[in-house]
């Protein structure tokens, strides 16, 4: 999927909860200069990577669904500081 949009979160969002697997996930990538990437697993956990220090990677334990989809759609909105605010 090239141009990933609000509607495509909720979509995934929605499929992931209903998936047998417990290691399910899905990510995003937002490629600026480099790439930064958003991750969150079926059990909440968010995993970030961001193209300013791509060697660091940011873990976040989400507290519902909708927290994980405001994350989302910050970072598809281009706002990795506040994403990254969300993560400490």
């Amino acid at each position: 999927m090239d141009e990933v949009n609000e509607e495509d979160i909720k979509e995934a969002v929605m499929e992931i909860q209903y998936v047998a697997e417990g290691d399910a996930k899905f990510w995003v990538g937002v490629i600026l200069d480099d790439e930064s990437i958003l991750e969150v697993h079926k059990n909440l956990e968010m995993i970030a990577m961001f193209e300013d220090e791509p060697d660091t990677e940011l873990k976040k334990q989400c507290k519902d669904w909708p927290e994980a989809e405001k994350l989302f759609n910050l970072f598809l909105q281009g706002k990795f500081d506040a994403v990254k605010r969300e993560f400490k």
